[in-house]
């Protein structure tokens, strides 16, 4: 079982004009590396590296301290998921469960060819048989344009 971390890093060499750095979730397993921006800004001088948390209880830090406390749990969560999928558990494949990148796309042919079929069930109650031909006629066009 691969072991796997996660940390934050706050890259003070992207520190904004206002002073401000953004936080980025590290996934390490094993020898592999991969981040994910959080979205959150940060004082360099405000992150404690050891906790990995913002110094202070003003309510933004509050609450970009629970928003780093979330991403954790989705992490170990996205984890899970995989180990129960019988996948391998990657951070690439943490990555993208976390930002949904592993998600099936439905391809353009596929979708329009599944409208097309549903239409032609319902040639005569809601669509003409002329839309249907139009319809297929157009697939025939576009199917060579894609890879």
């Amino acid at each position: 079982m691969n072991s796997v971390k996660v940390s934050f890093v706050v890259r003070k060499s992207k520190t904004k004009a206002n002073g401000k750095a953004p936080i980025y979730l590290r996934i390490n397993v094993e020898e592999e590396r991969k981040e994910i921006s959080t979205k959150k800004d940060v004082e360099p001088a405000k992150w404690c590296t050891t906790k990995q948390r913002v110094k202070g209880s003003t309510p933004n830090v509050k609450s970009i301290n629970n928003h780093l406390q979330q991403l954790v749990r989705k992490a170990l969560d996205a984890e899970t998921e995989l180990l129960r999928e019988g996948s391998e558990v990657t951070a690439n494949a943490l990555k993208a469960k976390l930002v949904g990148t592993n998600e099936p796309k439905v391809e353009l042919v596929d979708f329009f060819g599944n409208h097309i079929n549903k239409m032609e069930e319902l040639i005569g109650n809601g669509y003409a048989e002329n839309t249907h031909k139009r319809y297929s006629t157009c697939l025939k066009h576009i199917e060579p344009a894609t890879f």
